[in-house]
């Protein structure tokens, strides 16, 4: 499996690689900003992607929807901060697969490890059988 973490935050990509240690067979691809996820998109093929939503660069509406026409059918799990209810409007129509608060991620001592791994899990299960209807 092809996970790619897009993330500028080193505390982010951190508690990541926790939720990822605990799946078998996985490469992890870091991009620290905008420009370097769609490059990587466009060039490479990934199971997964992983984007927090504080990536340099990153807003949100525009760079999804930039994302869905390379590759409509990768999935997403989008690590955010609390949104207004515009900008979730503008998400709910994005494909996110999943989401993190990233005030769980970020400030909790023991973050939720074994649920974000088993939704990490069924994602990838869900995009083998083309069954990529939002988790949550």
């Amino acid at each position: 499996m092809k996970i790619i973490v897009a993330s500028s935050n080193p505390t982010v990509y951190e508690r990541v690689g926790k939720i990822l240690e605990g799946l078998s067979s996985h490469e992890v691809y870091r991009v620290k900003n905008v420009a370097q996820l769609l490059i990587n998109i466009i060039d490479h093929d990934y199971d997964l992607l992983i984007l927090d939503d504080g990536l340099n660069g990153f807003v949100s509406p525009h760079v999804l929807s930039i994302i869905r026409k390379t590759d409509k059918d990768l999935p997403i799990v989008l690590i955010e901060d609390e949104r207004d209810l515009e900008e979730e409007r503008l998400l709910a129509s994005s494909g996110i697969n999943f989401r993190i608060m990233k005030e769980s991620l970020v400030d909790g001592v023991d973050f939720e490890v074994e649920t974000y791994q088993k939704a990490i899990r069924d994602i990838c299960t869900r995009r083998k059988t083309h069954n990529l209807s939002s988790l949550y």
